[in-house]
């Protein structure tokens, strides 16, 4: 996974850490582990931020998978 890249789309879009984790249904703290690649992202939660960020197919693939 492009953390940084994710991180980029998150600051980017004027997002703050704690609706992003509030919409993906974890806790602060959780999405901190996950951002710091302690801890993976759950197909759910890769679907819900994928949506809450609006992210292209494209962009997916990207970020998540190459």
């Amino acid at each position: 996974m492009k953390v940084n890249v994710l991180k980029a789309k998150i600051v980017e879009q004027g997002k703050k850490m704690e609706n992003v984790s509030q919409y993906i249904g974890i806790n602060r703290s959780t999405l901190s582990r996950k951002l710091n690649e302690k801890q993976e992202f759950t197909l759910s939660e890769l679907t819900n931020l994928s949506k809450y960020l609006n992210l292209s197919n494209n962009e997916i693939i990207n970020i998540f998978f190459d």
